[in-house]
């Protein structure tokens, strides 16, 4: 037991990280965006990828160089220092790798819980309405796959004659729509 807590305290960053990461995955970062808003940022994002993980191999290399020189370690002869950094070396282009691979989607699912947290602004869009989904109590709208709005049956019985509904969208911290809102009916009069 006294071998495990040790180890907990030794790695216990790996192992934060890593629960960071867990807890990213469970969190419905979705939730209240269109599908189009998320991959229209995510494909902005992915641009970065490549200059994101570099710098995190530089940063790490220099971090491991900058350890050994100054002996924080205590290394003791030349073959440890050289052992200690060819498998930190190592590490630091697998967790590169794990980097350039994952990195898309954690700054997807960071920053779309960031943007939620204030409103700067508002936009308006135009949808047809599709359907109603009685058991979700939402109605169903196509933007290039199908969203959902809150809404009732009776509001829903109210639009669907309609050629388009808008709906509004607050802009977040980072300018990506979310919180649809049915807003208005654009009718039909032909």
């Amino acid at each position: 037991m006294n071998k495990f807590i040790q180890n907990v305290k030794k790695y216990y960053l790996i192992i934060l990280a890593i629960g960071i990461l867990f807890i990213l995955d469970w969190i419905p970062y979705e939730s209240g965006y269109f599908k189009s808003d998320i991959e229209t940022f995510q494909s902005s994002v992915k641009q970065h990828n490549t200059t994101i993980a570099l710098s995190f191999a530089i940063l790490a290399t220099v971090s491991i160089i900058i350890c050994v020189l100054t002996r924080k370690f205590r290394l003791k002869s030349k073959s440890d220092r050289f052992d200690f950094i060819i498998r930190s070396s190592f590490f630091t282009i697998a967790m590169t790798l794990a980097l350039m691979i994952s990195i898309d989607g954690l700054i997807t699912k960071a920053s779309l819980l960031i943007n939620k947290q204030k409103s700067n602004n508002t936009i308006v869009r135009s949808y047809n309405p599709w359907r109603f989904d009685s058991e979700l109590n939402k109605m169903v709208v196509f933007d290039s796959a199908f969203e959902s709005i809150d809404m009732n049956q009776e509001t829903y019985n109210h639009i669907k004659g309609d050629s388009l509904v808008q709906i509004r969208f607050e802009i977040g911290v980072l300018e990506i729509p979310f919180n649809p809102t049915a807003t208005e009916l654009i009718r039909n009069d032909n």
